[in-house]
Order: C-alpha cells, then sequence, then structure tokens
C-alpha cells in the first residue's frame, strides 16, 4: 500500500542538479546556473532547486553550406518547412529535429546512402552578445585525400519481386529449384506450391515501383499496407545494389503467411441479479477466405443459468 519512502542521497541530488543544468543548456540558456538548499528537519529533507537562467541566445541568421548541388537544390526547394527560423532560441532540440527532417527529405528522394550523421552544425557568436550565426553543413559522401568531393548518389528502383514463402531461419531457400512463380504487371511472385494471397492484392498493397527514385516514405507506406494483411504473419522490404548499374536497386519483398484458419474456445462464469450461471463460447476464423486476406469469423455462444 503507497509508496516507499525516497531516502536522501546527496549524489542523487547533485546529479539532478547537473541533468537541469543540461536542459537549459540544450534550451539555448547557455549560461543558466542551477543550485540547491536543503532544509532538514526530523529526519526530512526538503530540497529546493534554484534556477538562474539568464538570457537565451537567439538565431540571427541562418545560412547551408552544401558542396553537392542536387542536395542543395532539394533541400533550398523545401527550406519553407524548416523548424529552425531567424528570431527563435538556439534550441539543440529543435536542431536535432531539423536534422532528422531533412534526412527523411533526402532518402524520400532517392539517396539511399544518406543519413543524419552528413549533417552538422556550427555557431558563430559576437563577444558580448546572445545573438548567433547558425550555419547547417551537409558533408558529401566522401572526400578523397587529394580533396576530390564524391557527391551523393541517388538511387533508382531497377526490380521489384515478391516472396511469399520467405523463412527467416532458412534465407537461402529463396532461389530453391523447388519454388514456382509468375508475373503481374511485371512483377515476379515467388511461391512454393501456391501464392497464399493474389497478385492483384500484393500489387495494390505495393507503393515501390519500377523506375521510381527509391523513397524511405514509400517504404515505409508498403510496410504498413502489407502489415495491414491479416493473411500475412511476416514482412521484410530488402534493399541491394545492381552489381552492374550501381545507382540502381533490386527489392524483394519478403512475407511469411500466417495460418489461415484457427478456432478459439472461451469459458466463464455469469451472474444476473442473483443468478448464477456458465456462458461457453466457440470461435472460428478464416484470415484468407478468397486468397484476398479477407477475415471470415464465426462464433457461436451459448449461456446457462
Amino acid at each position: 500500500m503507497g509508496e516507499a519512502p525516497v531516502i536522501y542521497d546527496e549524489e542523487q541530488t547533485l546529479r539532478t542538479k547537473n541533468e537541469l543544468t543540461n536542459i537549459l543548456n540544450n534550451m539555448g540558456y547557455m549560461g543558466a546556473y542551477v543550485y540547491t538548499t536543503t532544509q532538514m528537519n526530523h529526519k526530512k529533507a526538503n530540497i529546493t532547486y534554484h534556477i538562474i537562467s539568464g538570457k537565451p541566445y537567439i538565431i540571427k541568421s541562418v545560412c547551408k553550406e552544401i558542396d553537392d548541388s542536387v542536395v542543395a537544390k532539394i533541400v533550398n526547394k523545401d527550406s519553407t518547412e524548416s523548424l529552425h527560423h531567424v528570431g527563435m532560441r538556439l534550441d539543440i532540440n529543435v536542431l536535432e529535429n531539423e536534422r532528422t527532417r531533412i534526412t527523411k527529405l533526402l532518402t524520400s528522394n532517392g539517396f539511399y546512402q544518406f543519413n543524419k550523421e552528413y549533417i552538422t552544425y556550427s555557431a558563430d557568436t559576437v563577444r558580448d552578445s546572445k545573438d548567433v550565426g547558425l550555419t547547417i553543413h551537409i558533408a558529401p559522401y566522401k572526400t578523397l585525400p587529394d580533396g576530390t568531393i564524391i557527391c551523393h548518389r541517388q538511387f533508382s528502383i531497377k526490380n521489384v519481386k515478391f516472396i511469399t514463402d520467405y523463412n527467416p531461419l532458412h534465407p537461402e531457400r529463396i532461389n530453391s529449384e523447388k519454388n514456382d512463380s509468375i508475373i503481374y504487371k511485371g512483377y515476379p511472385i515467388i511461391f512454393k506450391n501456391k501464392s497464399p494471397l493474389k497478385p492483384h492484392v500484393l500489387y495494390n498493397n505495393n507503393y515501390i515501383k519500377k523506375g521510381d527514385l527509391y523513397s524511405e516514405n514509400l517504404t515505409q507506406k508498403t510496410y504498413s499496407a502489407l502489415n495491414r494483411l491479416s493473411a500475412l504473419k511476416y514482412t521484410a522490404i530488402k534493399y541491394d545494389i545492381d552489381p552492374i548499374d550501381t545507382t540502381a536497386l533490386n527489392c524483394s519483398i519478403l512475407m511469411n503467411k500466417a495460418k489461415s484458419q484457427s478456432i478459439s474456445f472461451e469459458l466463464e462464469g455469469t451472474n444476473s441479479e442473483g443468478d448464477l450461471g456458465m456462458a461457453g463460447a466457440i470461435s472460428s476464423q478464416h484470415r484468407n477466405l478468397f486468397h484476398g486476406s479477407e477475415d471470415l469469423t464465426i462464433k457461436l455462444k451459448c449461456d446457462y443459468e
């Protein structure tokens, strides 16, 4: 019953003080100061944290340094969606969120190998001033020792195939001679014995199309669409760089079907205005009735009082 008492610990108090200071610094209050006062009264301690925030650092200018012209064009075109702007506090959390936003923007425009570690910031301040000149740096894919810059590559989708009987424990069976396949609208569907879903169901729930640029956004959209199909238990999307065209990706959509039929039983006691009784139920579920991930549930319930 209740909560255990919190034992006073000077080390924990110091840790909390430092954590508060870090939070204030991340919010732009670089000169913030936190101190504590402790009052002891009959083996009880009252701790007060005093916060002196001071004035925050304010962003007075924002500029970008991007050596890659294609990346610069995409980022500059989307600059109205930027999370930081002139006049706001120098909030580290906002800067980190902006790195994530730019990364999602580029990975949804073909830049398969891009990650947020390529994005850094530098902040210039004037002495005795809280004004900050913020610069966003987006580094190229690689810089060689002789100074040659290698730009980030935009990848397009070359091939997309569906593998409906993928087993994570035996991935080598993908290319087994025992597998059958059909081609639906140019998309191979590989299966063993029989495809668990009709070809048009797989096609309509896939947003990764041949010839399009790679898009992380469309990849996640395809994940969500396939995961909503009750006939599937497992879904994974794998990309491989084409060995001939190094700016193209081959996509494999890997699936594992769920058990199509199941039966469950329920047993419960009932009490209706003092009348005791029992209730039992049996339900049968079919998750892929017409091979289109249709879900049919039949339930029979019987009560006795």
